[in-house]
């Protein structure tokens, strides 16, 4: 059987951006992380007015005019992902923001080539595809446009076979939420507002579906 070797989750923002003020000073002079992690612990990669990456203990953020992100590797800092953005958008309040990703993603690993192989043909028979000479599932998308909570939006499971030793899968989810009829003027309260009720539940939610799929067609 497989074990997970290795988590993520993050936070995606599409909306309208000024990256060149996501700098890790400015998130120090609003609180919204300590001076001595700004001066001392940030990572600072690039920061233009195109574009601003940087690393914090709590995980890597990159800005485009697009799109925010904000991406963490420990678990046991993930509740302080949600923390973070709600931070940083309550000061950035009028900032357009019109849709959401609340990603988790897990990498699971197995010695069992045989596992591997039967994981993807319950997937995708094989005997399906003998058009082709060697078949074999790299990567597939499933959604679900009927959400559970009943808002705008989607979520999307995906699973790729990874070519290294030993054998692994990935398997990611985004749940994806938009702000029907929106506009500029609305800023960033409504998405703030979906993220603050709706995050340990996505989380979860996540996590049950990748379990399901680990269960399902192992």
């Amino acid at each position: 059987m497989p074990k997970p070797d290795a988590k993520s989750a993050s936070i995606v923002l599409l909306g309208n951006f000024n990256p060149s003020i996501f700098h890790p000073q400015w998130f120090a002079a609003h609180d919204v992380v300590s001076q001595n992690e700004a001066d001392q612990e940030a990572e600072l990669e690039i920061t233009t007015q195109q574009a601003s990456v940087f690393s914090i203990t709590l995980g890597r953020v990159q800005v485009t005019g697009q799109q925010f992100v904000i991406t963490g590797r420990n678990p046991a800092l993930f509740k302080m992902l949600n923390d973070f953005v709600i931070k940083t958008f309550d000061i950035l309040t009028h900032t357009p923001v019109h849709a959401m990703g609340i990603n988790l993603e897990q990498k699971w690993l197995s010695n069992d080539e045989q596992w591997h192989r039967d994981f993807g043909d319950r997937i995708a028979p094989k005997h399906k595809w003998d058009f082709m000479k060697d078949p074999g599932v790299r990567d597939i998308v499933m959604e679900d446009q009927d959400r559970p909570d009943g808002r705008t939006g989607y979520i999307q499971a995906r699973i790729r076979a990874l070519r290294q030793k030993p054998l692994a899968i990935l398997i990611s989810v985004n749940d994806h939420y938009e702000i029907p009829d929106y506009k500029t003027s609305m800023g960033a309260s409504p998405m703030l507002d979906i993220l603050r009720t709706s995050w340990d539940t996505s989380i979860q939610r996540s996590e049950s579906i990748i379990h399901n799929i680990i269960k399902n067609f192992s």
